[in-house]
Order: structure tokens, then C-alpha cells, then sequence
């Protein structure tokens, strides 16, 4: 069995390459915000396509609180690190890995377990059922 294969079937959830997943992006400490589309997501990380260049966002950034709603969950100020980034003309695609146990990490328990129920509803849903909870 080829490498690609044995990946392909780990993938549970899609790809949401079509969301209106909005996420808001703030730099601890720092006035002001930037906002994107969830692009992928699971309970360690999620990656954010950002339209345009974000000024917020620079090479030194690395630290981030993330909020976002997908249906009944309502993500507030998690904290991530930004572990790649690749921007083109037209975007910026960050990948962030969750931080939750760092000590900054407002009530950690909770947060965690908001992102291990949403990756279960996610895995339940199709792309066009999550779109549908996003928008109610």
C-alpha cells in the first residue's frame, strides 16, 4: 500500500476548501484583529486561508488566539502557533497547532473539550451539513 493511500484514509473529516467558516485571528497583547476562512480542522490545529496580505500577521508572529463558531460550538481565544505559512497573490494560508496547555491558556479544560466534541461533529457531517450548522 503507497504512502498517499495509507494518508488518504486517515483524513476523517473534508477539507472545507468552500467554507464560510469565519475565524478571527488576535496576536496576544496586541490591538487588533484579522479574519479568515477555516480551511481544515481537526483537534490539534486547523488551517486558515486569510484573503490578502495580513498586516497583523508578520514572519515574527507566532502566537495567536483563535475564534470561530461552527453550529452549537463557540471557540473563544484559543491560543495556537502558527507552524507554517504560504502566501501567493491573493491569500495567506496559515497552519496552526493548537496550544492549549500553555499557561496563558484561559480555562484550558473547557477549551479542549470544545475542540475534541467539534472534531466528533465534524467527523458525523458532510461538508454541505457543516456549511448548513455555520449558517443557524
Amino acid at each position: 500500500m503507497s504512502v498517499a493511500l495509507i494518508r488518504a484514509d486517515r483524513r476523517a473529516i473534508p477539507r472545507f476548501h468552500e467554507s464560510t467558516i469565519r475565524v478571527t485571528l488576535r496576536i496576544p497583547g496586541k490591538l487588533g484583529t484579522s479574519s479568515g476562512r477555516l480551511i481544515d480542522y481537526n483537534r490539534y490545529g486547523l488551517a486558515v486561508c486569510l484573503a490578502g496580505s495580513s498586516a497583523l500577521i508578520t514572519a515574527k508572529t507566532s502566537l495567536v488566539a483563535l475564534s470561530f463558531n461552527v453550529g452549537r460550538f463557540h471557540v473563544r481565544n484559543a491560543l495556537g502557533v502558527i507552524h507554517n505559512r504560504y502566501r501567493n497573490a491573493e491569500s495567506d494560508r496559515l497552519g496552526i497547532r493548537f496550544r492549549i496547555d500553555s499557561p496563558s491558556q484561559l480555562d484550558a479544560a473547557a477549551t479542549r473539550q470544545t475542540l475534541g466534541e467539534l472534531e466528533q461533529e465534524l467527523q458525523n457531517l458532510t461538508l454541505d451539513e457543516i456549511v448548513t450548522a455555520n449558517r443557524s
